[in-house]
């Protein structure tokens, strides 16, 4: 690292490394710029929804300034080699990062950080795990960066009735989001969350996902019971399931009008009917998920799709403790 005065920079590049964040809105940040950010830690927050590093600066015209560099939640950091006392207050860094689109805000995206001992440190997604057969569904499961998959862009790509075009329309990411109070998405958007891991639990009567991204949990309920008539919506909606030889088909309804299933301000409409169908490869190292949604309100077509999560019992599932008060103010 250098040993000249602190400086601040911007290179312009070609192409970028795709990161996916919780809360804040990737549109505040300029993706075609790198910001160069070199200067002393001031403080660091290890909290969800993102951790923060804030870096005291010296610009160009020789003004004290302070950066908040934004980096993943606390599960994707762990699984990339932080803790809390990785980057400590006073210690010599320089971070690459995404700058916001305003010059005036301070505020980045960090693509990698260097230690003043040459070290380099990054979110990284974890790649190459051991294939491991499952015995069933039960145990953790993790969605794989750079296996091809369009789900997410497919569905925010959906066709819309004049309804979910005026949702969408009026839909300020800043003020309707439910991800700032810690409300995560239904599914089949939930299916998607890349780095956050499942975990699957099967019991005699029902089999519950808990998802470690922002703590959604959902009961699937396999005793042969019926959706209630007039049951109360709610964010997951109510999931009941049978099996086909092999393959777990489950049936969803009575969503509550989340603001941002396809994180495109389109909300569930009453309507809204979501079938899963779950099951193994040959090898059973991972697990197939066919998706096919409704929603005559919002949508004007069906939505089908197609994830693959793979079998991850070397990982292990972080609560993501997320608090309304401090992502609503980090979102900003």
């Amino acid at each position: 690292m250098y040993k000249t005065p602190i400086f601040f920079a911007l290179t312009y590049i070609c192409s970028h490394v795709g990161l996916a964040y919780a809360h804040h809105s990737e549109a505040a940040y300029n993706h075609d710029t790198v910001a160069t950010i070199q200067g002393t830690v001031s403080r660091v927050t290890w909290r969800n929804p993102h951790v923060y590093i804030y870096v005291n600066t010296t610009n160009e015209a020789g003004q004290a300034e302070e950066w908040k560099v934004e980096t993943g939640s606390i599960p994707m950091m762990a699984r990339s080699g932080w803790s809390p006392d990785t980057i400590v207050a006073g210690e010599s860094i320089s971070i690459q990062g995404y700058p916001e689109n305003r010059p005036e805000i301070k505020e980045a995206i960090m693509l990698s950080l260097e230690k003043d001992d040459g070290s380099t440190l990054a979110q990284k997604d974890i790649l190459n795990l051991p294939e491991i057969a499952a015995e069933g569904f039960s145990g953790i499961w993790k969605r794989r960066a750079g296996d091809g998959s369009t789900f997410t862009k497919d569905l925010e790509a959906l066709q819309l009735t004049e309804a979910g075009l005026a949702a969408k329309n009026g839909y300020d990411i800043e003020r309707d989001n439910p991800l700032a109070a810690c409300i995560g998405f239904p599914t089949p958007r939930l299916l998607d969350t890349t780095g956050y891991l499942f975990e699957i639990e099967e019991l005699d009567d029902r089999i519950v996902i808990y998802s470690e991204y922002l703590d959604s949990h959902r009961t699937i309920y396999t005793d042969g019971r019926d959706h209630p008539e007039g049951g109360e919506r709610s964010n997951q909606g109510h999931s009941i399931a049978h099996w086909e030889d092999d393959t777990l088909v489950v049936d969803t309804r009575l969503f509550a009008d989340h603001r941002s299933p396809n994180r495109n301000g389109v909300p569930s409409g009453e309507q809204k009917h979501v079938i899963e169908k779950y099951h193994l490869s040959d090898d059973k190292t991972h697990m197939f998920i066919d998706v096919f949604m409704e929603d005559p309100e919002y949508l004007s077509e069906p939505f089908e799709g197609k994830i693959i999560r793979y079998y991850s019992p070397t990982l292990e599932r972080h609560d993501y403790n997320c608090v309304p008060q401090e992502a609503a103010t980090l979102e900003g």
